[in-house]
């Protein structure tokens, strides 16, 4: 893929590695990958799909006020009104028959996150190897080179779009449901949201916007 005008002008690859090494060590770092993993598999032996009912948890969040229900928060989440980020954990539905799924999402300022479309031209493909690996249908897999603590990590990206489907993703085991995928998105102007889900998801990524936006359009109220 070939950089945009807009990476172009930025000319600081240093930076933006430094920053997406960086943004993965925030959100996934003291989450704790076994525990979000062990947390998933909990989760998904559920039946009922999250839904926004109270008791609501105001918050603010880059000057941005939220209202989320509570049973959407994660554990050990911030008490304080005004945060720097916000761990939420829903049990999502990709298509009606079938069973909820769990996803996490984290919460922070622009300034702290990148949106993983950008990252796309700015970081990974300087980082891919020369594999490349299908397996989800309209996806594309590119390994990172392993040096720079990427190692096991694999870019899933979909080759068409100008604002394309981007998730970076760990090998934690032998299937799909153990590899964690984070997805940043700029939920605001202010804020950027990342998924934490399952590379079994991957499957359903041309829904994955339409199926979250329901939830995001309630808290943002």
């Amino acid at each position: 893929m070939t950089n945009s005008p807009h990476d172009v002008q930025d000319k600081a690859y240093p930076t933006f590695f430094n920053l997406a090494a960086l943004t993965l060590v925030l959100i996934l770092g003291g989450l704790g990958l076994a525990y979000w993993l062990n947390s998933a598999q909990s989760v998904q032996k559920e039946t009922a799909q999250s839904t926004f009912v109270a008791p609501f948890v105001s918050k603010v969040l880059a000057s941005t006020k939220l209202e989320i229900p509570q049973d959407w928060l994660a554990e050990a989440q911030d008490s304080s009104l005004e945060v720097d980020f916000i761990d939420l954990r829903l049990n999502v539905k990709y298509l009606p028959d079938t069973k909820p799924t769990p996803i996490g999402l984290h919460l922070a300022a622009l300034e702290h996150t990148l949106p993983s479309a950008r990252l796309l031209d700015s970081v990974y493909t300087l980082r891919f190897l020369a594999e490349e690996i299908r397996g989800v249908r309209g996806l594309i897999g590119k390994p990172l080179k392993p040096d720079g603590g990427f190692e096991n990590e694999t870019v899933w990206y979909d080759p068409i779009s100008s604002n394309p489907f981007v998730a970076k993703c760990i090998d934690l085991g032998e299937d799909d449901a153990q590899h964690l995928c984070i997805r940043s998105v700029q939920l605001s102007p202010a804020i950027v949201l990342t998924y934490q889900f399952t590379a079994d998801q991957l499957v359903h990524w041309r829904d994955f916007d339409a199926v979250m936006e329901p939830f995001l359009t309630q808290i943002l109220k």
